[in-house]
């Protein structure tokens, strides 16, 4: 009995279906377009990082003009 269920187990590991290793060029549609979704919002991404940059520093300059104001003397 013990020889039946061991045979069974091989049998079972037999047709199990394996992952196979995926070609890029034979990707679906589906998962071409999650590839250029990636793509984009990558993009996007890069965007907003030099956007934020950008007003990083007009705060810096904004900083700066503040602190130089207050070091002027006041004229009455």
């Amino acid at each position: 009995m013990r020889e039946g269920l061991e045979n069974q187990d091989e049998e079972n590991l037999e047709e199990t279906d394996m992952p196979e290793e995926v070609d890029p060029t034979d990707l679906p549609e589906e998962e071409e377009t999650i590839l250029s979704q990636m793509t984009r919002i990558e993009s996007e991404i890069e965007d907003l990082e030099s956007e934020i940059e950008k007003r990083n520093k007009v705060l810096e300059d904004l900083k700066k003009t503040i602190d130089e104001t207050e070091e002027e003397p006041v004229k009455e």
